[in-house]
């Protein structure tokens, strides 16, 4: 950055370099491109003025973010775009929709940006109308919706907006695919990932995890296997952790526990999740003292369990028979030595009730 602020660049140039700071939240070495566009008397041009806007919101100096967009001679959408966006993501919301407002023209990203302060405020009834009122729409306006539909359990209006949208990228069907998954509605994510399939529409990492934790809701051992040989056909990264874990996950669901513990024993850094998918996995198909064993495990790489570890691990304990009068008294103890403040009250009446049954 240093060699920057010896030479003038362009118009071109700069927007390129402020969208690399913006990338990485280097906000001093922005500003010293900021100091170099002064310099070299560029400091004018709406693209320059806008990238500045865009950076400075990006790395929330929203002062410094408004104090350019204020001396801009000329505005245009992408510059109060990138205003809006910039009050976003500090969360004054109040601000983003008030300068909408005051926009004299407008475009699809200006209307998507406020769209999407709606969706984060949780005013989905303010985001539909001002989407329904959008006099041009993009797959980015259909997939903000569905989204944010998927995640508030309304599953009916997100495939509505999905049927409506004329342009489906990977990242719209991903995102009604995940909602399914997400809200419980794994067959229906399946047949959507078959829908997908039939449109040859390349599936993403994303759309891969939400079919295995599907594969991992329904527990159907074949599904899985089918799984799993298309994902070894395809060019998904394996090494990825989240991708691992769910592979894990599925496996461990469906029954194939020995390529789950395959899977797991290779993972290079094993987590809590994967722990518990484990655990779970275990305790569904009857190798309750194998899973508890597998807590101890845990407990001794140094993972402290949180509360649906505590479900998990306490519904092993149900299902196993806790082995040994004297292992489940162990175990009863340990589990309340590492019970966290926050453990639900079903987890505390659950091991209450494992020490009645074994104290009393």
């Amino acid at each position: 950055m240093k060699r920057c602020a010896d030479v003038c660049g362009d118009k071109y140039t700069f927007p390129s370099l402020l969208k690399v700071c913006a990338r990485e939240l280097a906000v001093r070495d922005g500003w010293v491109v900021h100091g170099v566009i002064v310099r070299c008397g560029v400091e004018g041009d709406v693209f320059v003025g806008s990238s500045l806007v865009d950076f400075y919101g990006k790395c929330r100096e929203i002062e410094c973010a408004r104090k350019v967009f204020d001396e801009m001679s000329v505005r245009n959408e992408v510059s109060y775009t990138a205003m809006i966006v910039g009050y976003a993501n500090v969360g004054d919301f109040e601000m983003a929709v008030s300068l909408f407002e005051e926009m004299p023209c407008r475009n699809v990203a200006s209307w998507n940006a406020v769209i999407n302060v709606f969706v984060r405020v949780g005013d989905l009834g303010g985001a539909r109308k001002l989407f329904d009122l959008m006099p041009e729409k993009n797959v980015v306006s259909f997939t903000t919706m569905i989204d944010a539909y998927a995640k508030s359990g309304d599953m009916a209006s997100a495939r509505f907006l999905f049927e409506q949208s004329t342009s489906k990228d990977v990242v719209l069907w991903s995102a009604l695919i995940s909602g399914y998954t997400q809200n419980g509605q794994a067959n229906e994510a399946v047949k959507l990932f078959t829908d997908l399939r039939a449109q040859n529409v390349r599936p993403d990492e994303y759309i891969i995890v939400s079919l295995m934790s599907a594969c991992s809701q329904i527990g159907n051992l074949e599904l899985a296997k089918w799984v799993d040989s298309y994902i070894s056909q395809s060019s998904l990264d394996l090494r990825r952790p989240h991708v691992v874990a769910a592979l894990v996950d599925m496996h461990a669901k469906c029954g194939n526990m020995e390529k789950a513990t395959m899977l797991f024993k290779k993972m290079p850094k094993r987590d809590l999740i994967s722990y518990c998918s484990m655990i779970q996995g275990l305790s569904i198909h009857g190798c309750g003292p194998q899973a508890v064993a597998l807590f101890y495990s845990m407990l001794s790489e140094g993972i402290i369990p949180d509360d649906v570890a505590f479900t998990v691990i306490l519904s092993a304990c149900s299902h196993a028979g806790l082995v040994e009068e004297g292992g489940a008294l162990q175990l009863i103890n340990t589990l309340t030595k590492s019970r966290t403040p926050g453990s639900s009250s079903r987890n505390v009446t659950l091991l209450e009730t494992l020490s009645e049954r074994y104290y009393t």
